[in-house]
C-alpha cells in the first residue's frame, strides 16, 4: 500500500495501469485525443462500472453513500497536458449514462413515455410496481410475478429509439467513433457501444456490465430500438453460471420484456417519435425526400466508421462486420483466401434461404484438428473424406435474428425453418436465446463439427435431432489472427 493510498481517509481509488507486461500495452488510441478521451472514460466507467449504479429519477432508496459520491476523471497526455472531468457537475451525474442523457449531449429531442412529445427521437421512462399495476395489468395480474416484483421491490428504466440504429448514432457522436484520428486497430476487438438493444441487470443498484439479447424470440426490430435495466433489490441472488439472471425470475425477465416493447410501440407513444427512413420504401416518397434520406444514411455511416479501406497498403478491414451484407463479404473473402477451406458456394439467394452449397474436404494433417495448431480443424471419422451436398446457408449480424426468423408465423416473409439450415454464418453469438441453446465448439466436441472453421452448435429444445452449425466471425477472427479486425489473405501456394 502507497503512503499516498494510505492518506486517504475515506471513498475508494482505483488506479488501472496499461503498458508493458500488462494486456493492453497501448491504449492511445482509445484516450488520447483532448476532445472525445474524456467522454470515452466517463462512458466505460458509467456503463461498464459500478460507477454506472442504476439512479431512479427520485433518488428515492439510494444509499446514502451513492448520493453523495464525487467522482474525478483525468487524462494526462504523453506531453504532459492534462484533463479533467469532475462529478456531479451541471447536468453531469455519477449513475449509468442513460439513453437520454446521451441524447441530450447531442441536442437530440426526447421525452417520456408517460408525456410523449411529436418528433422525439427516443422516448423513456421508469418503471415499478405502480407502473406494472397501472399500465401493464396482464404483468400485474399474474399472482407469481407480482410476489416477485415485490419481493425484490423491482425497479428498473426502458427506452425506445425511432430507428434501429439509434443508440449506435448517439454513442458514436459522444464518443467521436468516427472521426479522423479516432479509435485505431490498437483496440481491434473492444466493443464501446455496451447502450444498445437489449437488457442488464442491476442488482441492488449494483450493474453486471453486460448487456443481454432480449430472451423472447419475435420482434427483432423493436427488440434492437429497445433498452431496459432489470433492478433486483432485496434477497435477490444472482446465477453467475446465466449471467447473472436468477433461474426464478427469467420467465418474469422475458414477459416484462416482450409487454415493455408492446406498450412502448401502440398509440400514442410510437407514434410520437420522429418517421424514420424506415417508415417508407427506402425512406422517401420524393427526390427532396430521397437526398435528406440519403444525407442522413451518409451521417450514420459516417458515425459508425469506415469498414473496408484500400487507400492504405495493404488495404484493411477497420471494423467488425455490422449489417447482414458485411457479414456475407467477409464470409466470402476467407473461403476465396483459402482460410475456410471445402466450401462451394453456388450463389447468394434473396428467397427464403440465403445460399446453397457443397462441401468437401479431403483427409489431410493441414485440416486436422489440433487443440494448439490447427484449432479450427476437422475429426476425420475413420479416416473418411468430409463431403455434403445441397446444404443451406443463413447469413446473420447476431443468432438471435435467426432465432426470431425461426419463430415467426409460417408464410410470413421472415419465416426460417430450423431444420433446414446446415450452416449460420453471424458476427456475434448470444447465448440468451429462449427455447435455445449455443456451445462453444472446444476439445471436448470438436466431432460436431462438419465444416472447417465452425466455432459453435446451435440446438433447439424442440429438435433434438438437428442442430445448425455456426461460424462466429467474431470467434473465427481471433483464431485466424489473433483478434484483429482484419485478417490477411492466407497464401495458398505455400
Amino acid at each position: 500500500m502507497t503512503a499516498e493510498f494510505e492518506a486517504i481517509d475515506r471513498g475508494s481509488q482505483v488506479t488501472v495501469t496499461f503498458g508493458d507486461g500488462s494486456s493492453q500495452p497501448d491504449v492511445r488510441s482509445l484516450f488520447d485525443s483532448p476532445e472525445h478521451g474524456l467522454d470515452r472514460l466517463e462512458y466505460i466507467c458509467r456503463t461498464r462500472t459500478a460507477l454506472g449504479y442504476f439512479r431512479p429519477p427520485d433518488l428515492g432508496g439510494i444509499h446514502p453513500a451513492l448520493l453523495s459520491l464525487r467522482v474525478e476523471f483525468i487524462i494526462t497526455f504523453s506531453d504532459g497536458e492534462r484533463v479533467e472531468r469532475i462529478l456531479p457537475e451541471g447536468e453531469r451525474h455519477p449513475g449509468f449514462l442513460f439513453p437520454h442523457e446521451m441524447a441530450r449531449r447531442r441536442g437530440s429531442f426526447n421525452s417520456q413515455f408517460t408525456d410523449p412529445r411529436p418528433n422525439s427521437e427516443l422516448l423513456y421512462g421508469f418503471f415499478d410496481a405502480a407502473f406494472f399495476a397501472a399500465h401493464l395489468p396482464d404483468v400485474w395480474a399474474n399472482h407469481s410475478y407480482r410476489a416477485l416484483i415485490e419481493r425484490f421491490a423491482l425497479t428498473g428504466y426502458f427506452s425506445y429509439g425511432y430507428r434501429n440504429t439509434y443508440y449506435e448514432d448517439i454513442t458514436g457522436a459522444l464518443l467521436g467513433l468516427a472521426e479522423e484520428g479516432g479509435i485505431d486497430e490498437a483496440f481491434p476487438q473492444i466493443d464501446l457501444i455496451q447502450v444498445n438493444g437489449g437488457f442488464q441487470i442491476a442488482v441492488r443498484e449494483y450493474p453486471n456490465g453486460r448487456r443481454h439479447s432480449f430472451l423472447h424470440r419475435s420482434g427483432a426490430e423493436d427488440k434492437s430500438r429497445t433498452f431496459v435495466i432489470f433492478n433486483f433489490r432485496g434477497d435477490y441472488k444472482p446465477d453467475y453460471g446465466r449471467k447473472n439472471i436468477a433461474d426464478e425470475v427469467r420467465p418474469l425477465v422475458l414477459d416484462v420484456s416482450k409487454a415493455l416493447i408492446q406498450w412502448a410501440t401502440r398509440s400514442p407513444r410510437k407514434g410520437n417519435l420522429v418517421t424514420g427512413e424506415e417508415a417508407t420504401p427506402y425512406g422517401a416518397t420524393g427526390i427532396d425526400e430521397a437526398r435528406e434520406t440519403l444525407a442522413d444514411d451518409a451521417e450514420r455511416f459516417a458515425l459508425g466508421g469506415a469498414w473496408l479501406d484500400a487507400t492504405i497498403d495493404p488495404p484493411e478491414r477497420l471494423r467488425v462486420s455490422k449489417a447482414e451484407a458485411e457479414v456475407v463479404s467477409e464470409f466470402v473473402s476467407y473461403v476465396a483466401s483459402g482460410h475456410l477451406p471445402g466450401f462451394r458456394i453456388y450463389g447468394l439467394s434473396s428467397r427464403m434461404l440465403d445460399s446453397m452449397f457443397d462441401y468437401h474436404l479431403e483427409l489431410a494433417e493441414q485440416y486436422v484438428y489440433d487443440e494448439t495448431g490447427r484449432p479450427l480443424g476437422l475429426i476425420f471419422i475413420e479416416g473418411r473424406d468430409r463431403h455434403y451436398e445441397r446444404q443451406w446457408l443463413e447469413f446473420k449480424p447476431s443468432t438471435d435474428m435467426l432465432v426470431a426468423d425461426i419463430a415467426a408465423d409460417a408464410g410470413s416473409a421472415a419465416k426460417k425453418w430450423f431444420t433446414t439450415i446446415s450452416l449460420l454464418v453471424c458476427e456475434n453469438v448470444d447465448d440468451a436465446l429462449d427455447g435455445y441453446t449455443i456451445d462453444a465448439i472446444t476439445a471436448d466436441n470438436t466431432n460436431e463439427r462438419k465444416y472447417f472453421g465452425v466455432t459453435h452448435i446451435l440446438r433447439s429444445h424442440a429438435n433434438q435431432d438437428h442442430a445448425v452449425q455456426v461460424i462466429a466471425l467474431s470467434s473465427l477472427r481471433l483464431l485466424l489472427g489473433g483478434g484483429s479486425v482484419f485478417v490477411p489473405p492466407r497464401n495458398t501456394n505455400s
